[in-house]
């Protein structure tokens, strides 16, 4: 299987499931954030499009930061900036949590140009669109894990809580993807 073979495209995919599975629910709850810290309705279409546009920046800083960093290094950072910008939501709880949602939304567009580009570059075109099944299960499965607990976090205290919840999502994955890569890493230098 090409997850035993190349064990950096599973750690890849999982990372992106990560990610992908904590943005759906800031995309889907910004509006009950955006009314909770005082926007008016008349707004939600503005700041709809302003925060999740910074998408399309995020896609193209991909490449570049990938001709400058490791696919390591830039997934390290998104998984911490994430963890980060979900807390910040959290502690903020008012307008000035529309920079770190804006950041969320920037950053998370890095993420589906570089796993995506991993996968097409080191899959056999004859299993590529199995692994790219697999992957996208993947983060329906881990979505139904996260959106429990952030559903159950935003019902028994609040949706800022929920956010929070991601912000520990995130963290402990950050920890899981650091030793996931230093176990692979190692894995390498033994078999050179």
């Amino acid at each position: 299987m090409v997850f035993r073979s190349q064990p950096l495209i599973f750690a890849y995919c999982l990372t992106g499931a990560v990610i992908g599975a904590c943005i759906i629910y800031l995309d889907e709850f910004w509006q009950i954030i955006s009314e909770n810290i005082g926007i008016p309705v008349i707004l939600f279409g503005v700041v709809g499009a302003a925060i999740t546009s910074l998408r399309i920046p995020g896609n193209l800083l991909a490449y570049r930061l990938k001709e400058k960093l490791s696919f390591s290094h830039i997934l390290t950072c998104v998984i911490a900036l994430s963890a980060l910008g979900y807390a910040m939501i959290f502690f903020l709880g008012n307008m000035y949590c529309l920079a770190p949602m804006a950041l969320l939304f920037l950053i998370t567009g890095v993420v589906d140009p570089l796993v995506a580009g991993y996968l097409h570059h080191r899959i056999p075109s004859h299993i590529r669109a199995t692994v790219e099944s697999l992957s996208s299960l993947g983060l329906r499965a881990v979505s139904i894990g996260v959106g429990l607990v952030f559903g159950y976090v935003s019902k028994r205290l609040s949706i800022f809580a929920g956010f929070l919840s991601l912000s520990v999502v995130c963290f402990g994955y950050l920890i899981l993807f650091y030793v996931m890569e230093k176990r692979l890493s190692r894995g390498d230098k033994a078999s050179e």
